[in-house]
């Protein structure tokens, strides 16, 4: 989440502000700003209106799609593929597409229905 941390860099806020004005929980935060922990729609939401920013502004890495449909497929997957699968699906992806693409690939080849 670089744009998060960048953007509150950016605009003079420490993380105890951040949680003073969202009321997002301190280290739910701080995980959330260092990609330990993704944002609920709900935590997007309220940090967008925070900033006053928009949703794609905020958080360009949820613009190609929403992650949560990527999440439930790969928990449908994990314990079907190899460690190699697992690999190639998690290593170099230069953007969400990329990534998502795979993992459309993946579900459709161990027969998980894919929407």
């Amino acid at each position: 989440m670089r744009k998060l941390k960048e953007t509150r860099l950016l605009r003079g806020f420490s993380q105890d502000e951040v949680f003073w004005g969202t009321k997002i929980d301190r280290a739910q935060y701080s995980r959330i700003e260092r990609g330990g922990i993704e944002p609920s729609a709900n935590d997007r939401e309220i940090l967008c209106a925070f900033f006053k920013m928009t949703e794609d502004e905020l958080f360009p890495e949820y613009k190609d799609g929403p992650p949560e449909r990527d999440r439930e497929l790969y928990r449908k997957l994990r314990k079907k593929i190899s460690l190699v699968e697992k690999i190639e699906l998690l290593g170099n992806n230069p953007d969400h597409e990329t990534y998502h693409g795979k993992l459309i690939a993946l579900g459709k080849a161990h027969g998980i229905e894919v929407e």
